[in-house]
């Protein structure tokens, strides 16, 4: 009984944080489509822009929110929620083009026809050992 209470305020405590964290991107991804539109870049304040910020900016700040707690304060925290909000949408422009990904390969992965040598050399190895 003892460790589901202890279980549970952990999960409270989790969403508390979950919550805090959105809070702040919603706040940072709202400023950002304001400023956007009031500089003339977006005809209008789109929601759902907003929305899909402040999401993928939420789970990136909580995935990383225990090294910040560690290393900072909860006060620090609201920067990289502020930012992330602002910066969400584009994150999420570039993380949906296939070049993004392509860019994050070691050097040596490169050219696809390298990489497929390469496996087809370590199959052989393997098929050597055995």
């Amino acid at each position: 009984m003892i460790e589901q209470l202890i279980n549970d305020q952990t999960l409270v405590s989790q969403l508390l944080d979950f919550l805090f964290i959105t809070l702040f991107c919603f706040a940072g991804a709202l400023a950002k489509d304001t400023y956007d539109t009031l500089t003339g870049i977006n005809p209008k304040v789109k929601i759902s822009r907003i929305l899909l910020s402040t999401v993928v900016s939420s789970i990136l700040v909580f995935s990383l929110s225990d090294f910040i707690i560690e290393h900072f304060t909860w006060k620090i925290i609201i920067l990289p929620c502020f930012v992330c909000g602002m910066i969400g949408f584009e994150m999420m422009g570039k993380m949906t083009k296939a070049i993004f990904w392509f860019n994050l390969l070691p050097e040596k992965y490169k050219s696809f026809e390298k990489f497929l040598e390469e496996q087809k050399s370590n199959d052989t190895k393997d098929e050597d050992d055995e």
